[in-house]
């Protein structure tokens, strides 16, 4: 789930009705969504080196839509690669409501929840966003890595095939020429998807291709790839590092352990001269 701040503005054209603006930081990126109420949108995702920089990218880019006349409305909440919907006036008529379980961190505007999400994102590095073609086929190629890690792995209840791939009761849409996958983990969707991601992560940081997937927890600070440092995380499921050995094992997030049998009453030929 993704907080986006909107504002709005009545729109110079003779139709009238109104522009929208927003912004949703997500991990170090700054998501930023605008275009007429109730027209077509357009979005733009900018990489920044930390949160709390991407965070500052948005008050400067939103203290500049307030110059230039937009108020701001208030703040919405998407599930996974939605965008917010308004009504002809600007406001928004969607995801409005924050469910009881989610409340923000005043300190730093992350969405907490009880029941805990675990965010992800696939998306080309840098300048090869601009560029929709080359976008299409990086993600085609980080699509081929998880096709990889899925198959190779024989995680139990684990799928891949052209459309989608799934994870027990947690599924990605891969239909389409995309330019952008994500979305979220709840923890009810186990520990397996997470483990998934991990290993995801690793095949594509290891392919050198131009792109990256980001995973952050509900308080938007990416997750740790060493999966021995994430003992919190696999608490939250009910799991420890020994509980979750054999499936990161098969997703080479853990090298297996070394069995050592000790043989009693041996005998040895004696080699010697």
């Amino acid at each position: 789930m993704f907080k986006y701040d909107i504002y709005r503005k009545p729109s110079d054209s003779a139709s009238g009705g109104y522009k929208v603006w927003g912004y949703s930081i997500q991990s170090d990126d700054l998501v930023v969504v605008w275009g007429s109420a109730i027209g077509s949108k357009q979005f733009k995702r900018w990489s920044f080196g930390s949160p709390a920089e991407a965070r500052r990218a948005a008050v400067d880019r939103s203290s500049k839509k307030v110059r230039e006349g937009y108020e701001e409305v208030q703040a919405v909440y998407v599930e996974g690669n939605d965008f917010p919907s308004f009504d002809s006036k600007g406001w928004p008529e969607s995801h409005t409501s924050l469910p009881e379980e989610v409340v923000i961190d005043p300190k730093v505007g992350a969405i907490k929840s009880t029941n805990r999400v675990i965010h992800w994102n696939v998306l080309p590095k840098g300048s090869k966003r601009s560029n929709k073609k080359e976008s299409r086929l990086l993600l085609v190629k980080a699509k081929m890595l998880l096709d990889r890690v899925i198959h190779q792995s024989k995680l139990p209840g684990a799928v891949f095939d052209a459309r989608s791939a799934q994870v027990g009761s947690w599924s990605i849409d891969l239909e389409g020429e995309q330019t952008f996958i994500g979305g979220s983990l709840k923890t009810e969707e186990g520990v397996d998807p997470l483990l998934v991601l991990l290993a995801w992560k690793k095949a594509v940081d290891a392919s050198g291709e131009s792109v990256t997937l980001s995973i952050c927890d509900d308080e938007s600070q990416p997750l740790d790839m060493n999966i021995r440092k994430l003992s919190a995380q696999l608490a939250i499921y009910g799991e420890d590092i020994e509980s979750v050995r054999d499936r990161a094992e098969l997703l080479g997030l853990l090298l297996p352990k070394l069995k050592i049998t000790v043989a009693n009453d041996c005998e040895f030929d004696d080699f010697s001269l």
